[in-house]
Parts: structure tokens; C-alpha cells; sequence
């Protein structure tokens, strides 16, 4: 029996942990506590633990917890259960409870990343708790990653050192027990445009970049039509991936020509599509819109993308998931770190307790219900894959 501590402890202790990641500095915060805490526990269980930090940030740390010296195993784990230990911003005057501090109260449980995901490690090692690693026949690995609601930078951190290769990977995301074997991908880019400023009366002593936005609105929204009829996959609720003007911003006074309009995007693509690609497509529909005009353009990413994820829907994998889980594979529309790992050769899910209608809001909660099932099918993956 692993010396795990009892499972509302740990529980309560992952909320208490405050883990935001933030593209603000005002707001953004390290992930050392939370990442040690789950370092401790394993440790004391007999696991082997590696600490690594963002590439990018030092403040920012990644576990890799393995239950074999993986050089014996040819750096391949039978099975690998993993997530982020990170939470969005939270605004504390629309939380009913303490969002640091686990709320048991109508059959569930509250605290920020109660659903988006803390709680997902403490059913993962309640899931162990009665196994002797010395009796598991091939290894386990668990992972917890910083910044996924950012940046994704832990997943990026250490898929770069490549720890595993043909493993079978879930990530814990809230899906409501059903197995996800496919989710489109993100990318948020900025376009700026730099006009001439001067005073309102002399319209032609300047270039309105306002002006040109609606001309280059206009370019983006037919080429988006254009877009989506040509691309579709029917095994998503949206079909088609999207393009979402998110922001424009521009402009300071009524009485002065706007000199410079910053304009932001979020595009959504279907798996098989290309970020890049896309991108280059999207500059030229932008330069050709205002070639012939005074106006200059600059381009800047907010967040790298994140390439789509697809699983093939006859995997083995897939299959043993909807035999063990009972549910049949879905797709969703929210990203996960599940390409990265996929990236490295491993056959990956999406798989975890909690609604994702919850995540992002204020008084997340875990519905109690949910938990006996999920540490249930863990241990239907770890009897199958490990023992």
C-alpha cells in the first residue's frame, strides 16, 4: 500500500495551493508550491522524481514522477497520467466560498481548479494507493505541467527532452468520463495598423486607421467564408473551424484622426490543418487588402499556437478507454496539451472527471458523483496496462 495521505487531504491541500498562470504579470504566479507538494507525496510513495523548470521561467516548474528507473524500460512507460497544475485568474467578489479553500457543500466540491484540473491528481494517486510498484510488470509515469492555461510552455518544456516515446497517455482534462480522442486547435494573433494621426476637420491630413480596418474586416470576413466552405469535420458540434474577432482597439480622442487600430483574432482549426500556413494565408488576404494605400501593417503573435489533436478512431487505445470508461469517444472544442505528448509517438486521450462548462467561472465546482467512477477507471487502465 502506497503512503499516500488520505484523499479529502489531498484534495483540500491541491486547492490551498494558489497556482494562476496569467498572461498579465499582475496576476500571474509560480507553480513551486503545488509541484512540490506532489513531489512530497510521491516521493514518500517510492516514486523517482525529476524537477524541471520552463525553459522560459524559472519560477515555473514541470514533475516527471516515474515508478521504474525508466533507463530499464527503454524510457517507456506502459502508461503515463498527466496534467496542469495551473488555474486561470479568478475574481474572489463572484465566489461564494473561499476559492482556495475546498467547499464541500450540495454534493460537491468547490474551489478554483476543482473541475479544471487540480483535483485529477489526487484521484490518481487515491487510484494507486492499494498497488505494490514493485509488483507492476511495466511502469507508470505521472506528469504535472505549469502555464498550460497560457502559454503551455511546461508541456512544451518537457516534450522537448523527450522522456517517453510509444506510451499510452491521458490527460486529465475535465470531459465528464468520456474519452476525447480529438479537439481542434488555437491560435491568437494581433494585427496593427499604422496610419497618420491629425486633427478631425482636415480628414485628409491623415489616414484613419479605423477606416482601414473596416476595409481589412471586410478582406478577413470573405476570406473566413471562403475558409469554412472548403474545410468540415462533422464529428464536431461546430463542423467548421472558426475565426472569432475578438478585440479592436484604437483611437483616442473624437476630434483627432486615428493614427493606429490594433485588432485581435482567435482562430480555431480542425486537426490535419496547419498553424503556420494559416498565418502566412491570413497575412497576405491582410497586405493585399491595403497594398495600395498608406497604410503599414505589423503582425504579432499573443499566444503560440496550439496544433489541433486527433486520435484515430479505431486506436486500441480509444477502444480499451470506452470499454473501460462505458462511454463512447467524443470530441470538444477546448485545447489540451494532448498534442504534445502525442508529437512524441504515444497514443493519447483526453480523459477526466468534472464538467468543462465549469472550468473558467467563478464557484467551480466537482460534482462528488464523479470521483468513485474516475479513480475506478484509473485503475482499470493501470490493471491492464501495468499489472
Amino acid at each position: 500500500m502506497l503512503n499516500f495521505p488520505p484523499i479529502k487531504q489531498m484534495m483540500s491541500e491541491l486547492i490551498a495551493s494558489p497556482s494562476v498562470s496569467c498572461i498579465n504579470a499582475q496576476w500571474d504566479m509560480s507553480n513551486r508550491a503545488i509541484i512540490q507538494l506532489l513531489a512530497k507525496w510521491l516521493g514518500e510513495a517510492g516514486f523517482q522524481i525529476e524537477l524541471i523548470e520552463n525553459k522560459d521561467d524559472p519560477n515555473k516548474l514541470n514533475l516527471l514522477a516515474h515508478s521504474h528507473e525508466m533507463v530499464e524500460h527503454n524510457r517507456n512507460p506502459a502508461l503515463v497520467l498527466t496534467g496542469h497544475t495551473d488555474t486561470v485568474p479568478y475574481d474572489e467578489a463572484l465566489w461564494q466560498t473561499d476559492p482556495f479553500r475546498m467547499t464541500e457543500k450540495n454534493n460537491r466540491f468547490y474551489g478554483l481548479g476543482s473541475s479544471d484540473m487540480k483535483l485529477f491528481f489526487a484521484f490518481v494517486f487515491e487510484a494507486l494507493r492499494n498497488i505494490d510498484l514493485s509488483q507492476l510488470k511495466k511502469p507508470i509515469s505521472i506528469i504535472a505541467t505549469a502555464d498550460e492555461e497560457t502559454t503551455m510552455n511546461g508541456a512544451k518544456t518537457i516534450a522537448e527532452i523527450k522522456p517517453f516515446q510509444s506510451s499510452k497517455v491521458i490527460v486529465g482534462e475535465p470531459t465528464s468520463l468520456h474519452p476525447v480522442y480529438s479537439h481542434k486547435g488555437m491560435m491568437t494573433e494581433a494585427i496593427i495598423i499604422k496610419g497618420q494621426t491629425g486633427h478631425s476637420s482636415d480628414p485628409q491630413r491623415g489616414n484613419n486607421a479605423i477606416d482601414a480596418s473596416l476595409v481589412l474586416l471586410q478582406a478577413l470576413t470573405a476570406w473566413r467564408s471562403k475558409w469554412q466552405a472548403k474545410y468540415h469535420d462533422n464529428s464536431f458540434k461546430v463542423a467548421q473551424p472558426t475565426m472569432n474577432f475578438g478585440c479592436l482597439h484604437g483611437g483616442d480622442n473624437p476630434n483627432r484622426i486615428c493614427g493606429q487600430v490594433e485588432f485581435q483574432y482567435d482562430i480555431r482549426p480542425l486537426p490535419g490543418m496547419d498553424l503556420a500556413s494559416i498565418k502566412a494565408e491570413i497575412h497576405q488576404v491582410a497586405q493585399q487588402a491595403l497594398q495600395d494605400t498608406h497604410f503599414k501593417l505589423e503582425f504579432r503573435s499573443l499566444l503560440e499556437g496550439i496544433p489541433a489533436y486527433a486520435l484515430d478512431k479505431n486506436s486500441s487505445f480509444l477502444k480499451q478507454a470506452e470499454s473501460i470508461t462505458g462511454n463512447k469517444g467524443i470530441t470538444v472544442a477546448f485545447g489540451t496539451e494532448a498534442p504534445f505528448w502525442q508529437q512524441l509517438g504515444s497514443e493519447t486521450i483526453v480523459l477526466g472527471p468534472g464538467d468543462i462548462a465549469q472550468a473558467h467561472q467563478a464557484n467551480e465546482y466537482l460534482d462528488q458523483a464523479m470521483i468513485k467512477p474516475m479513480i475506478t477507471h484509473l485503475q482499470g487502465f493501470i490493471k491492464q496496462l501495468c499489472l
